[in-house]
């Protein structure tokens, strides 16, 4: 995961991983912390090749709609966020990667 749309301001909270070498592959989880910088943002975009495969998305205890297509992970909110607000998603993948 590269980046969130110019809408957030977002860092990796945790990393949480497990690589095995043959067949190489990875699964686990990543935990991004982000903070509005819009108004009512619903929809989050991030990059994430599409070799992977997106089990979950939580924001918190509540499971997200999203949407993979191509290297694009598109995250429904389950509530508008305003600027500056706060929030945290988890997003569970797995799969071999195509590079790296």
């Amino acid at each position: 995961m590269r980046r969130i749309g110019l809408q957030v301001f977002r860092h990796v909270h945790a990393l949480d991983l497990e690589f095995q070498e043959g067949p190489r592959t990875v699964s686990g989880s990543v935990t991004v912390t982000a903070d509005s910088l819009v108004g009512a943002l619903s929809q989050v975009v991030l990059d994430l090749e599409g070799s992977l495969a997106v089990s979950s998305v939580m924001r918190g205890p509540t499971a997200l709609a999203f949407t993979h297509a191509g290297d694009l992970l598109e995250i429904d909110l389950d509530q508008p966020f305003d600027a500056g607000q706060p929030f945290e998603l988890t997003i569970t993948y797995s799969g071999s990667p195509a590079t790296g």
